[in-house]
């Protein structure tokens, strides 16, 4: 971990190079310290994926809005104040990857979600084989 998920939709494609923002993000969580100076996340377990929405309806759905949603999991055990100065991060480099968007006309909308990884308990029976 951690593992982060770009969903974006065909409008902002238009606007956006996805790949080289799934570079950026890839490198602002690679770069991350934490106060004592030590790498927040293990190099070799950064993962950064892009999913195209084939579909999508933003807002009032009168146009095509420009959007994007990352949702980064990471193992848990890091301080509330770690994950607020990741959060911080991130958003900074999304906005200055989107900074094309942010002096256009078109309203476009960014959201980051982090989540804490909570492994499964197949003990509960969550996992089951229909075939």
């Amino acid at each position: 971990m951690p593992h982060a998920t770009i969903q974006y939709n065909q409008e902002i494609a238009k606007h956006l190079n996805i790949a080289l923002l799934c570079e950026a993000l890839r490198d602002c969580l690679a770069c991350m310290k934490d106060s004592s100076g030590k790498a927040v996340f293990p190099l070799g377990a950064i993962r950064v994926f892009a999913l195209k929405a084939e579909y999508d309806s933003v807002a009032d759905g009168k146009r095509a809005y420009p959007f994007l949603f990352v949702h980064l999991i990471i193992a848990p055990g890091r301080s509330k104040e770690l994950i607020e100065s990741i959060g911080f991060d991130l958003t900074q480099r999304i906005n200055s990857e989107c900074e094309i968007l942010a002096t256009s006309t078109v309203p476009w909308g960014a959201t980051l979600q982090i989540a804490e990884f909570v492994a499964p308990d197949y003990r509960l029976g969550s996992l089951r084989n229909n075939f």
